[in-house]
C-alpha cells in the first residue's frame, strides 16, 4: 500500500512502485502449495462474509492511514485537495459494504451479498447517469473522467443503507442483550456505538468535504457595500470593516469585514438569518497573517465565511488614505455545507462509544485481578 500510494502521490515511478510490490508478494507467489484442499473463496458463504467484514475494519483502517500519510507528504510541495477524497472512495465504500454484512450476519448470507452487490450496481449507475444530482459542486472535475458527484454516488447509497442497521445493532441488540452489566461498561456496546459515530462521520464528509471544492473560486464572492449580493440559497450584504489594533489576545492588527445574511422567499430577499465577521490578524514580527474564519450555524448545516487574505493589506493602506468609508468592495469565501452537524454529531458519539469500551476494560480487567487474588488466596 505505500508503494501504491506513493505512485497515485506521484513521489515514485510507477516501475519503482510495482518493483517494490513484487519484493512483498514474491514469498507469497513463490510458497508450496498447500496439500489441503481450500475452501473457495466466494462472497455468498457466511463464514467468508464474516472473515471479510471482521478483517475489515483493521486492514481498511491501516491501509488508509497509509494513504493519508502518504498524500499528506507529497502536499508538502504541492497541496492537492482531491487526492484524498478521490483515493479514499473505494475505502470508504469497502467499510460501509463490511458493516452492511456484518449487521446481517444472522440473515441469510445469499442476500446479503445480492444486497451489497445491488447497491454498488445502482451506485455506478446513478454515477454515470446523474453525476450532478447532488448538487452543491458534484459538476466539478477531479480527474479526466471523475466529477465530485460520481465520488458522491459511489459512497452514500451504501453508508445511508448502513446507518439504520449499525444504530439497530448499537442502540437495541447490544443493550438488549441478557446481562446485568450495567450498560455503560460493556464493551461491544462501545463498539457499536464507535461505528455508528463513523458512519455519520463519513455522511457528513461526503457532503462537506467531497461534494464542496475549496479551491473553485466560485465561492469567493465580491460584495459592495450596503447591497445585497444573491449566490445560491442565500443573499449576503456587506456592511462595513472592522480596524482594530489595541488590546488583541494575539497579534499586531486586525481587520474584520461586517456582513449580513438573509433568506430567500421565492428567489426574492428575505429576512436577516444572522451576521458574521471573517477578518484577518496581522503579525508584524514575521510579516504574515492569519485568517479568522466566522461561522453560521443553522439547523441544515454550517455556513463559512473566510475572508480574502490576498486584499486585506491593500484594504488597510487604503483605509487609512481615504477612511473606512472609501472601502466599497469586499471579497469573501463563502462555503455552505449543508449535514456538517453529522461531522460533529459523528465524533461525538465516537468519543462516547470509547469511553465506553474503556471503563469496561477497566472493569474487566478488575475483575479478572480480583478473580486471581481470590485463587491465589483458595491455593
Amino acid at each position: 500500500m505505500l508503494a501504491l500510494s506513493g505512485a497515485w502521490a506521484e513521489l515514485v515511478t510507477v516501475v519503482t512502485a510495482g518493483v517494490t510490490m513484487m519484493l512483498f508478494v514474491a514469498p507469497w507467489l513463490f510458497a508450496p502449495e498447500s496439500e489441503t484442499k481450500s475452501e473457495s473463496l466466494s462472497v455468498f458463504h457466511r463464514k467468508n462474509q464474516m472473515q471479510i467484514a471482521l478483517w475489515a475494519s483493521v486492514v481498511l483502517v491501516g491501509l488508509y492511514l497509509v494513504l493519508t500519510l502518504v498524500l499528506l507528504l507529497a502536499s508538502i510541495d504541492a497541496v492537492n485537495f482531491d487526492a484524498h477524497e478521490v483515493y479514499g472512495a473505494p475505502f470508504v465504500l469497502a467499510f460501509a459494504a463490511a458493516m452492511v454484512v456484518y449487521t446481517g450476519r444472522k440473515g441469510d448470507s445469499n442476500r446479503n451479498a445480492w444486497l451489497v452487490i445491488g447497491t454498488l450496481g445502482v451506485s455506478l449507475l446513478c454515477a454515470v447517469w446523474q453525476p450532478a444530482a447532488f448538487g452543491m459542486d458534484a459538476d466539478t472535475v477531479v480527474s479526466s473522467f471523475l466529477v465530485r458527484g460520481t465520488l458522491a454516488w459511489l459512497m452514500l447509497p451504501m453508508l445511508f443503507m448502513v446507518i439504520l442497521p449499525v444504530a439497530h445493532e448499537a442502540l437495541f441488540v447490544q443493550r438488549n442483550r441478557g446481562t446485568k452489566q450495567a450498560l455503560w461498561r460493556r464493551i461491544p456496546f462501545g463498539a457499536h456505538v464507535v461505528h455508528l459515530g463513523l458512519v455519520l462521520l463519513l455522511i457528513g464528509h461526503v457532503y462537506t468535504t467531497v461534494l464542496v471544492d475549496r479551491g473553485d473560486a466560485s465561492h469567493r464572492i465580491t460584495m459592495m457595500r450596503d447591497e445585497v449580493v444573491i449566490d445560491g440559497n442565500f443573499g449576503y450584504e456587506f456592511n462595513g470593516l472592522v480596524f482594530q489594533s489595541e488590546d488583541l489576545e494575539v497579534g499586531d492588527g486586525y481587520v474584520g469585514v461586517e456582513i449580513t445574511v438573509y433568506e430567500l422567499d421565492n428567489g426574492a430577499v428575505g429576512e436577516a438569518i444572522g451576521t458574521v465577521e471573517p477578518g484577518m490578524i496581522r503579525f508584524d514580527s514575521t510579516a504574515t497573517a492569519r485568517s479568522e474564519v466566522d461561522t453560521l450555524t443553522r439547523w441544515s448545516g454550517d455556513i463559512v465565511f473566510i475572508f480574502d487574505g490576498s486584499q486585506a493589506a491593500g484594504l488597510m493602506s487604503q483605509s487609512v488614505e481615504g477612511g473606512e468609508s472609501s472601502v466599497q468592495t469586499v471579497r469573501v469565501t463563502v462555503y455552505d455545507l449543508p449535514a456538517s452537524h453529522s461531522v460533529w454529531l459523528g465524533w461525538a458519539t465516537m468519543l462516547i462509544g470509547m469511553a465506553i469500551v474503556v471503563a469496561g476494560d477497566v472493569e474487566k480487567n478488575k475483575g479478572l485481578r480480583l478473580d486471581s487474588k481470590e485463587s491465589d488466596a483458595e491455593e
